[in-house]
């Protein structure tokens, strides 16, 4: 079992504050589980804060070891240019039908969405990166799951999508193909490190896959802060008092003030 963090000690901060005695019963029934596992494997600090290492110790002796390294990267940093250099070729190709297009570009990896939080920050930043013709110099990648869940009514406030006059999924998506400034990407996690070694930044959420790759990829890391999210609050925490990312508060994010 490969993890980053524990259910138990997500909930643990909210336990006074949980009335139903049916959630109650979740976190003994999550316990019971985790320990049948035969071994689990862990991020190294602070991708996987020491917190979530004892607690599995206590539930499962002698099975918890850490991993020496992250996943991914290059040996070395010529193999690192060589790649980020034939990368940005095969992009530019695909994108812009110029293989040097991206030469002169720096290139925002935006790899967040998926909560209340990000979604009116993240529909923001695509509509002002569409707008815009002050970015030409740039190239934001956004993920298209997390721009789908945008206009998806089950997903997300619709006023959001409103405020835009953003109609489908399909017509955001051709404003962004006709874009010099926007391309959305697939986002599938085993070819996912590859857009972390072409992106000059990226500001993320402080999830442990996305610190994992962003370490591996040695790319320069910004994450909004996202109060009672406990476990990404977590590691933010940490990698920012091991000055692997710099955060952006709560109040700037939501205003916009990303420094972008």
């Amino acid at each position: 079992m490969f993890v980053d963090t524990h259910a138990h000690l997500f909930f643990k901060d909210f336990e006074n504050d949980l009335d139903d005695v049916i959630h109650r019963e979740i976190l003994p029934m999550i316990e019971e589980d985790d320990t049948k596992v035969h071994r689990v494997c862990m991020f190294p600090e602070p991708i996987a804060p020491g917190e979530f290492y004892c607690k599995w110790c206590s539930l499962v002796p002698g099975k918890v070891k850490r991993m020496n390294g992250v996943l991914g990267g290059w040996k070395d940093d010529q193999d690192r240019e060589k790649m980020r250099s034939q990368a940005r070729e095969k992009l530019s190709q695909l994108w812009f039908e110029n293989p040097n297009s991206l030469d002169s570009k720096k290139i925002i990896l935006v790899q967040g969405g998926g909560t209340p939080t990000w979604d009116r920050t993240l529909a923001r930043m695509l509509a002002q990166c569409l707008l815009s013709e002050g970015l030409k110099d740039r190239l934001f990648l956004f993920t298209e799951r997390s721009v789908k869940r945008l206009l998806d009514p089950k997903e997300c406030d619709q006023q959001i999508v409103k405020d835009w006059d953003w109609e489908s999924f399909e017509k955001v998506k051709a404003k962004i193909d006709q874009s010099q400034t926007v391309r959305l990407i697939s986002g599938e996690l085993d070819k996912f490190q590859t857009f972390f070694v072409v992106a000059d930044f990226s500001f993320s959420r402080p999830g442990g896959i996305t610190i994992n790759d962003n370490i591996a990829a040695r790319t320069p890391d910004a994450c909004a802060a996202e109060p009672g999210h406990w476990q990404t609050e977590k590691i933010r925490y940490h990698c920012e008092l091991h000055n692997v990312l710099r955060s952006v508060n709560f109040a700037a994010f939501q205003a916009g003030g990303i420094g972008i």
